[in-house]
């Protein structure tokens, strides 16, 4: 198969990435705690989690500049545990691009090619092969500091795959760039992606960069991983608290057991009674933590028709205590009866949907399948989740 660039894509032997129990500790500080991972060929993976989880240690690890404290690394069968960064056959995108300054962008590109000792033609055609991949086929006289951030991470990342590596590496590559920069870059990197067929591992702490782009995303926290699955599993069906508040906004209801049904539990939370149509392994009386995303919710003034609740089997009371316009749509932040703020997005869908006000008493309600309900009461639930918080920020600062 080929790219239609003329950079073959992913060679069909190059295979899994196979990682095993692998640990990176500094003194006393784990960085990295028995991580275990299995990345398919061909792959799009993201390593995701805020400053300090061990993904960035994890792939530096892989790509042979930090060295493991114990585990394995292997490759299509081949242990890169002990091997040198330049024997691993690894491409490499870093966020601040690491272009050499004194050399033109085509001299940057065919610079791995000629410490592979490749025939002059030769560099030169995958050179122009890979300029055409990124979409700049005449940039390869001018030099670095004459081009954008963005022209400058794809001349980085044509310099990555043009020797055809069996595994691309990026870190947090689109970091630098703005807003809409980066999301137009995500596009692009996921079509080289489909094109050329070769295994990703993305770092990032951006949660929609990792939604947007992921076959799969492993969420790291404290060194370890706390759930790996598909945007779609992690979004829909976070299995901590940590994941539920991490990717995305959540909100964190504690309530009790009050029956265990065969396709559900029936909650108790302050006056309010609630239904989970996904049950974990809990029992009459247990203490739990029902979350819900914002956009998953219903928000009406009290006095709404009761008609407009049909198909809502959770309902609690609430008053609004702060309203942020986003344009798109509206986050309200509402103080339930029991003490926990909810936040609610209502999409601004038309002019003539009226906008609910601060002090304002409201119902809010969500269907059955559109919460998960976790083990235990979360800390994120007992005042105001980081959602709310964010969002009481923006109020402050005006953007209300």
């Amino acid at each position: 198969m080929s790219s239609g660039s003329g950079i073959p894509a992913a060679v069909a032997g190059h295979g899994d990435l196979q990682i095993r129990n692998l640990r990176k500790t500094y003194s006393n500080v784990i960085a990295v705690d028995d991580v275990s991972l299995t990345v398919h060929q061909g792959e799009f993976l993201t390593l995701l989690g805020p400053s300090g989880s061990g993904k960035t240690t994890t792939l530096m690890m892989i790509a042979g500049f930090v060295p493991p404290s114990g585990g394995t690394i292997v490759l299509g069968g081949r242990s890169l545990t002990v091997l040198p960064p330049h024997k691993r056959d690894i491409g490499m995108v870093f966020q601040h691009y690491a272009l050499f300054p004194h050399l033109t962008v085509a001299q940057n590109i065919a610079f791995p090619l000629e410490m592979r000792s490749l025939r002059k033609s030769e560099v030169e055609r995958r050179v122009q092969a890979a300029l055409d991949l990124v979409r700049l086929p005449d940039f390869g006289a001018r030099y670095p500091r004459e081009l954008s951030g963005g022209q400058q991470q794809r001349i980085a990342l044509a310099r990555a795959i043009v020797f055809e590596p069996s595994l691309l590496l990026m870190d947090e590559p689109l970091g630098a760039l703005d807003k809409k920069l980066r999301e137009h870059m995500q596009l692009e990197i996921k079509t080289i992606h489909h094109d050329l067929g070769v295994t990703v591992i993305y770092v990032t702490h951006d949660q929609e960069e990792a939604l947007v782009m992921s076959d799969r995303i492993a969420v790291f926290n404290h060194g370890k991983i706390e759930q790996l699955g598909s945007p779609s599993d992690l979004y829909d069906r976070p299995a901590t608290p940590f994941v539920a508040d991490f990717l995305g906004e959540s909100n964190f209801i504690p309530a009790t057991v009050t029956a265990v049904e065969m396709h559900g539990l029936r909650l108790r939370y302050d006056r309010a009674d609630l239904v989970a149509n996904v049950a974990p392994a809990v029992a009459v009386g247990d203490n739990v933590t029902v979350t819900v995303r914002p956009e998953k919710t219903l928000i009406l003034p009290v006095e709404a028709p009761g008609s407009e609740r049909i198909g809502r089997e959770n309902w609690i009371c609430g008053t609004i205590a702060d309203v942020v316009y986003l344009g798109e749509s509206r986050k309200y932040l509402v103080h339930l009866s029991g003490g926990v703020t909810l936040i609610a997005r209502q999409q601004a869908t038309s002019i003539d949907m009226p906008m609910l006000q601060p002090e304002q008493e409201v119902v809010v309600g969500w269907h059955a399948n559109d919460c998960v309900v976790l083990p235990g009461q979360s800390e994120a639930g007992a005042e105001v989740t980081s959602a709310g918080a964010e969002a009481r920020e923006m109020t402050t600062r005006g953007v209300a």
